[in-house]
């Protein structure tokens, strides 16, 4: 069945890992931004986290059709 807007989605940003280095000097600061339905989300920033970044950040989507 097609979810409806009385579902939930639990979605968790564990890690991340990047096969280049944006930054030239010191270490990149990651994060994962992402639009669900008109609305943005965002982890938190990971500075200086380089190529492999972890949160561990969870997000709940409203409303899924």
């Amino acid at each position: 069945p097609k979810p409806n807007s009385n579902c939930l989605l639990r979605i968790t940003m564990v890690e991340g890992t990047w096969k280049e280095d944006a930054d030239f000097f010191g270490k990149q600061d990651p994060l994962i931004k992402f639009t669900h339905n008109g609305k943005d989300y965002r982890t938190t920033v990971k500075v200086d986290a380089g190529k492999h970044a972890k949160w561990n950040e969870e997000f709940e989507l409203y409303g899924l059709d």
